[in-house]
């Protein structure tokens, strides 16, 4: 029954009932910690949109969590999603779960309590809404406007992130359309702040995009993470690109983690280094900080310290390097919070010595403790306190900190103070401070020193550090030696006892500061956007990447039970049925179109010159079998040529490469052009279902062609018996007289290819690297998507040409004289062939040997490569292809 609930909103369904919730106008009440409501949708769906707007509550921030069940199930912890609801907050999320439901339940709370809900709806997904649609709407931007993409490491409570923010903020203010690609989430305080300014976030790990607004339960699953994370990063690559984010400021060496993807998407990358030498071994950034050598078009460094240590690490860097230092983004005097001392548990009028960052040892808190404590005993009578400000990170440090405080007996004066959120609270700590300590081992430009210096605070630090010997440098602060913290100490005495010093070092600071303009750091970043790219990708994936395709089975969310009974129903009204067929159109099923491997255009276009020749004057019509079409709902009475590739399953109930029609009456009288087996469970006896549904679709007057023996023989053993096998299309054109014309020798060049579904590291690894020995130039082609990242987890492209996933691309190179094929691809192997060009296809699976034993395919099986392959390469064999001249010739002719 229908539970009506004001502001409740369900589109396509409606509340069935609710527990532990009461609702008064638009005040919701939860009367206990597990509030529910319960939804249900007239029909099924895969997946719904949720947004809701909370107005005044009770708390500050609730818990939301989502349970869904398939039906007949119960709901279950092991089936939820949950989301963070803010007071005065919006939210929107898509929530996608890769199977049918008709219910959820969503439990709006964790507390009892109240809030004031303006608006909750919820509504069912469409097609239409793809992850990258949504995405696209989230980034979309005004026509004609400038757009950045700014990548941080994390979205923490520390420096770098912080600047992170401070960038993108300050290009959002100048009109820029701006995005933020965090690899980490935070604990919500960056992100209200990029929410206030309006800057969308997508955070790449962890949550895969939950705080874009998209949620996909079923691309969770633990033995997949990495993968589902490198797809889903992916997804965003392309989105940007799509929407016109070509370039990407990367701030921080982490960030470099990500810059090899999105130089593949052909972004233009301006890294922004802030860590030193000894950081970057210790922490493991040396893999980053490769790809930030490697891809990186302009590096911008705060000083020439980190730069130098940079080059000292990574020589070869490409990009162009500059030293840049970024200024002060808290700016004096700016109010946007009230703030009082008392708040941090400390007297108003209290001395306060002071240092910030976090908490850990490369930012030298051991050395901080050490110092204050060596001067409390000194100046016991003093009321002088020192305050870090700042997170610790890592708790066995914390607790061996906290004890060495206590240890001192100075734990009333030695204070510890959180990360302070409030600006103008942390600017009163700063305004309150005699000194500023900066007593990092290392840091390359430490925001908060310059802040000091800013507010006419003296800084005492040590040299050799990087950044703050920079900045105190001239006599703008005061260095210290060797980490030597007797001396630390008693120049910080001097500093607060010499008004004169003082006086001289805060000048010095202060104009130094102010010739950092934070809004002109701003301005050179977006000035650097705007220079050429000076780094190439390889490949540029997002011009030569094809859209993935998710393939639609025949009938789909239907039992084979269910399919079973729609066959024989087709079967028996087939039984009473005269089709005239109209023969003045030929339909093409068409196995390029939504493919995303360029070997089904080498077959397509072998087929389609085929039927040129044999329908002359005829017109075609191409209905694709990889994507569903609605076109192949009104084809029942033409002539249909299914064309080459691998489309024949031993178990076709389990195929999802063909998208059959919803009436599969469309389907009935196929001839086949050149099909073969899919490998994948070639071994398994055809089922039941197989059989019914090839012996209701293949035609029984037409003769079929297939391209290998064992094709024939199982269709043959179900019945089918109307079968020449006439090899591959792509072959027919291999005669005696075309094979006398592919040169026997070796060439200059060499086109080769590898196979991301049948990978072999080692194996490949080898043939690459001995090709790249044995001849001038080496091109790689990609036929399939993932080939690339399967080249890339296993060689440097650096010396190898990529040939784009194109047939022309390939084509081109093909046409050039002295060139030879050794690779893995079978098609790529007999288009080049094709080209007259001498050619050895390495085996890897069933079908390269199976078309090999009947024409005598140049082929060598992977494990005999380091035997026989540089044999092969710089010996001469001639080229003889054996073509079944008789069996293509009576297949043409039957038409």
């Amino acid at each position: 029954m229908e539970e009506r609930m004001n502001g409740c909103e369900i589109l396509g369904g409606q509340v069935v009932g609710t527990a532990g919730i009461e609702v008064r106008e638009n005040i919701w009440v939860y009367k206990d910690q597990d509030p529910q409501i319960y939804i249900r949708f007239k029909e099924p769906v895969q997946g719904f949109r949720f947004s809701c707007e909370v107005g005044e509550a009770d708390t500050s921030r609730q818990h939301m969590t989502v349970y869904y069940r398939k039906e007949g199930e119960p709901f279950s912890e092991s089936n939820t999603c949950r989301m963070e609801v803010s007071k005065y907050g919006k939210i929107t999320r898509e929530i996608r779960l890769g199977f049918s439901v008709c219910e959820v339940r969503i439990d709006p709370a964790e507390t009892p309590g109240k809030c004031e809900m303006k608006s909750f709806v919820v509504c069912p997904l469409r097609e239409e809404d793809t992850i990258e649609n949504t995405l696209g709407e989230r980034i979309r931007g005004r026509d004609g406007q400038k757009k950045i993409v700014v990548l941080t490491r994390d979205l923490s409570k520390t420096g770098a992130p912080i600047l992170a923010y401070n960038i993108a903020e300050g290009l959002k203010r100048k009109g820029w359309a701006v995005v933020v690609l965090a690899g980490r989430e935070g604990n919500g305080f960056l992100e209200r702040k990029y929410e206030a300014a309006e800057i969308p976030v997508i955070t790449l790990e962890g949550s895969e995009g939950e705080e874009f607004g998209y949620i996909s339960l079923n691309e969770k699953e633990p033995s997949e993470s990495e993968a589902k994370k490198h797809s889903f990063s992916k997804k965003v690559a392309r989105v940007l690109a799509k929407h016109g984010y070509r370039t990407v400021i990367a701030n921080t060496i982490v960030a470099g983690a990500y810059v090899e993807l999105l130089k593949d998407y052909g972004m233009k990358i301006i890294s922004l280094i802030h860590e030193m030498k000894t950081s970057i071994a210790f922490y493991g950034f040396v893999p980053d900080g490769k790809h930030v050598e490697k891809y990186a078009d302009y590096i911008v460094f705060p000083n020439s310290f980190v730069k130098e240590d940079f080059r000292k690490l990574f020589p070869k860097t490409k990009g162009t390097c500059l030293v840049r230092p970024q200024g002060v983004y808290l700016k004096r005097g700016k109010k946007t919070a009230e703030g009082s001392l008392k708040q941090l548990g400390l007297r108003e009028d209290a001395r306060i010595i002071m240092s910030s960052g976090s908490c850990e040892l490369r930012k030298g808190v051991d050395l901080f403790i050490s110092a204050a404590t060596m001067f409390l005993n000194r100046h016991k009578e003093e009321e002088i306190h020192f305050v870090w400000t700042g997170d610790f990170h890592n708790e066995e440090l914390k607790c061996w900190m906290l004890d060495q405080v206590a240890r001192s007996g100075h734990t009333d004066r030695i204070h510890f103070i959180p990360f302070i959120q409030e600006e103008g609270l942390y600017r009163t700590v700063l305004e309150h401070a005699e000194a500023f300590w900066g007593m990092s081992r290392e840091d390359p430009f430490p925001s908060t020193i310059l802040e000091a210096m800013d507010n006419r605070i003296p800084v005492v630090g040590f040299c050799g550090t990087g950044g703050i010997q920079v900045m105190l440098e001239e006599g703008r602060g005061i260095l210290i030696e060797n980490l030597d913290l007797e001396r630390f100490v008693s120049q910080t005495e001097r500093l607060l006892l010499d008004k004169e010093l003082r006086d001289e070092i805060l000048p010095k600071a202060k104009a130094y500061v102010e010739n950092l303009d934070f809004d002109s750091y701003v301005d050179f970043l977006a000035e650097l956007s705007e220079r050429e790219m000076r780094i190439k990708p390889f490949l540029d994936l997002y011009q030569w990447e094809k859209e993935q395709h998710f393939y639609q089975c025949q009938l789909k969310g239907k039992e084979l039970e269910e399919r079973q009974k729609e066959l024989m129903q087709a079967v028996s009204a087939d039984r009473f049925r005269k089709r005239k067929t109209d023969k003045k159109e030929i339909v093409l099923l068409d196995t390029a179109i939504g493919s995303d491997n360029v070997g089904d255009e080498i077959i397509m276009d072998y087929c389609g010159k085929v039927c040129k020749e044999v329908f002359s004057g005829r017109t075609f019509r191409h209905v694709p079998t990889h994507i569903y079409d609605p076109a192949a709902e009104a084809i029942e009475n033409y002539v249909k040529i299914l064309c080459g590739t691998n489309l024949i399953y031993t178990q076709m109930e389990e195929s999802r490469q063909w998208a059959l029609p919803k009436d599969i009456k469309n389907y009935k009288h196929i001839c086949l052009l050149g099909v073969g087996m899919q490998q994948l469970g070639i071994e398994r006896p055809m089922s039941a279902y197989t059989k019914k549904l090839l012996r209701y679709m293949l035609h029984t007057k037409y003769l079929h062609s297939v391209r290998d023996e064992e094709t024939k023989r199982r269709l043959e053993e179900i019945g089918i018996r109307n079968v020449l096998n006439t090899g591959c299309p792509t072959m027919w054109r291999l005669t005696k007289e075309h094979c006398a014309g592919i040169p026997a020798g070796k060439a200059e060049q060499v086109v080769t290819t590898v196979t991301d579904y049948m990978k072999c590291t080692e194996k490949d690894r080898y043939m690459l690297e001995l090709l790249k020995k044995c001849y001038k130039r080496v091109h790689i082609w990609i036929q399939g998507q993932k080939d690339y990242e399967y080249l890339r987890e296993m060689i440097d492209l650096e010396g190898v040409q990529i040939i784009p996933p194109s047939l022309e691309k390939l084509d081109e190179v093909l046409s050039k004289e002295e060139t030879d094929y050794v690779g893995t691809r079978l098609h790529a192997g007999i288009r080049s062939l094709n080209f007259q060009k001498r050619s050895l296809v390495i085996g890897v699976d069933n079908r390269a040997r199976a078309i090999a034993a009947d024409t005598g395919l140049p082929i060598l099986e992977r494990a005999e490569m380091e035997e026989k392959l540089e044999d092969w390469i710089r010996g001469e064999k001639k080229t003889e292809i054996r073509i079944p001249i008789r069996e293509i010739e009576t297949w043409k002719n039957q038409f």
